[in-house]
């Protein structure tokens, strides 16, 4: 969005804002095995899904979602992440929550309730059985639903916790599906030979050595080793980004018409101490279309190109163009939301401006950066030196419910 300032008025005229909106939705899924000195690695259950806790979504305002998964940890506790309602439904009056059987529990109060309609509510104090209060109010209709303890922060009770890296199981590995946007990182640590016999019920990733854990799950049946054997669990974390697709974006600037196109032209994702995404050694690596990213840019390109989506490791052409450092926003508990803003002065990106984009590495262009996202006008909107522009840009992000 452009702003005009009068000749004979303030030299700095106020800026409006161009606000683009960039959605990231995560799963993760692990799968166990177990390796003895003498028979080799022995799988013991197929892929089961991960509940990400709130921790966990706090915890990419922070720092990146590589990053979240570098620490595994494993426990004997048995405590749920999910209680599902099964044939028992679920409706809510105001902020009063009635099930049509006994359900509830004290223990629920923080926990999030999920209709299987989709809608949600966090559970502010317990009645009884059949009734509980939320946060928020509404009125939705009965349904059979969940209640998801995403209000948890740590493993019941945690046994080991590990970043040995190994190239068992499903191995280390990066990928990019430029036909759906989903960005996976796939990780496979090993932990410490046992000394004794011992039964893993639980399983949890983390950022830390120590601390609040990003997500956890439920080991049904628990597996069971004996000394000399390792556990091995691989995981993959998958982040699926809107737009999914090369898609026309409608006006959403203030003086200035940003109807165009937007895509995400390559997957500039941030790495874990242990694994690098799309990028090159030397280079920045937390990642352009990460929420936390704080080093990497914004252009407004001045000349043309040719949007395109790409599986290449980060390398797209683009236009050498303006360029200018985003500032993140502080983020705010709960919110699952950070905005980045770039403000082009009235010296700034003086021309026909063709888009507006994000990009990794010095420069956004083929040799040196390669484009992350991009805007692309389907008319050319004129800035003058008398105008200012502000680009904002708003990643959002959620869970996949396990």
């Amino acid at each position: 969005m452009l702003s005009t300032s009068p000749q004979l008025c303030s030299p700095k005229p106020a800026p409006r804002h161009l606000e683009i909106r960039i959605g990231q939705r995560a799963a993760v899924r692990f799968r166990t095995f177990i390796l003895d000195p003498k028979r080799g690695l022995l799988p013991q259950r197929s892929w089961k899904n991960n509940l990400i806790l709130d921790s966990g979504l706090d915890s990419i305002g922070a720092r990146t979602w590589a990053a979240n998964v570098e620490y595994f940890a494993v426990g004997s506790g048995t405590n749920p992440t999910v209680k599902d309602s099964g044939a028992t439904t679920l409706s809510r009056a105001g902020t009063t929550v009635t099930a049509s059987a006994g359900f509830f529990a004290a223990g629920d109060v923080n926990a999030l309730i999920r209709w299987d309609t989709g809608e949600t509510a966090y559970i502010a104090s317990f009645t009884d059985t059949t009734h509980v209060e939320t946060v928020s109010t509404g009125t939705i209709a009965a349904a059979e639903g969940a209640v998801y303890y995403v209000n948890q922060t740590a493993l019941q009770t945690e046994l080991k916790r590990s970043l040995t890296t190994s190239s068992l199981g499903a191995g280390n590995s990066v990928a990019w599906n430029v036909g759906t946007s989903v960005w996976k990182i796939t990780r496979t640590i090993i932990f410490t030979a046992e000394v004794g016999a011992v039964t893993y019920n639980e399983a949890g990733w983390t950022w830390q050595a120590a601390g609040s854990i990003f997500g956890r799950s439920i080991i049904s049946g628990g597996d069971s080793l004996t000394a000399g054997q390792q556990y091995v669990i691989s995981l993959e974390l998958s982040i699926t980004f809107s737009p999914t697709t090369l898609a026309a974006k409608g006006n959403v600037g203030t003086l200035i018409d940003t109807t165009g196109n937007i895509v995400i032209e390559s997957a500039w994702m941030g790495t874990g101490a242990q694994m690098r995404a799309f990028s090159q050694p030397g280079e920045l690596t937390q990642g352009v279309l990460e929420p936390s990213s704080a080093q990497l840019g914004t252009f407004a390109s001045l000349n043309n190109w040719t949007q395109q989506a790409t599986t290449a490791t980060g390398r797209v052409a683009g236009p050498v163009s303006v360029t200018k450092a985003g500032v993140n926003d502080a983020y705010s508990t709960g919110s699952h939301t950070r905005t980045r803003t770039a403000a082009f002065t009235v010296s700034e990106a003086v021309g026909n401006i063709v888009g507006v984009g994000l990009y990794g590495g010095p420069s956004p262009d083929h040799a040196n950066g390669g484009l992350g996202f991009t805007l692309k006008f389907s008319t050319v909107q004129p800035k003058t030196a008398l105008q200012t522009m502000t680009v904002v840009y708003r990643f959002t992000w959620d869970r996949v419910y396990a």
